[in-house]
């Protein structure tokens, strides 16, 4: 099973206003992967980017194609 949300500007849907497009492709309850689709990818043959994240881990890690483009940790504290 597959998710998919429209994302626009404002909360309106009229032409010009879609910003982009993502879709849910893993079913694992703690492991999140989306694929975003710019307007232009029409096709949307291949996601312009991928957003993987870990519950447990508390990352997330985008993609632009192969290459990892951002990465937000938890921070973790130091022991005194």
């Amino acid at each position: 099973m597959r998710e998919r949300w429209e994302v626009v500007r404002g909360g309106n849907f009229s032409d010009g206003h879609f910003l982009f497009s993502v879709r849910k492709s893993t079913v694992m309850q703690f492991e999140t992967h989306l694929k975003v689709f710019l307007p232009q990818n029409s096709e949307e043959s291949q996601a312009d980017f991928e957003v993987k994240g870990n519950f447990f881990q508390r990352e997330v890690r985008i993609y632009r194609g192969d290459q990892l483009i951002a990465e937000v940790k938890e921070k973790k504290k130091r022991k005194i």
